[in-house]
């Protein structure tokens, strides 16, 4: 049997604005999900498996995606680069 609280309607909308530049942006969660979250302190990719690592970066940091690459994105394409040498 389906689990019904997991549909893909989500009731649970956060308007989120990224620390660096200003710029808001809409997450959308089960709230059932989001309570879940707050009460046992999983780890976000746990409580929502469903949201982008972008989505889930803006909950944990008030970063947007953009801005997490913009000061992080080179460091993981470093790493990726380490092995082919």
């Amino acid at each position: 049997m389906p689990d019904l609280a997991h549909t893909t309607t989500y009731d649970k909308h956060m308007i989120c604005q990224c620390r660096l530049c200003k710029k808001y942006s809409v997450v959308s969660v089960h709230q059932a999900d989001f309570d879940d979250w707050q009460s046992s302190r999983k780890f976000v990719q746990d409580a929502f498996p469903y949201l982008s690592n972008g989505d889930r970066e803006i909950l944990i940091s008030n970063t947007c995606n953009n801005c997490w690459q913009d000061m992080f994105g080179s460091m993981e394409d470093e790493d990726e680069n380490e092995g082919e040498e």
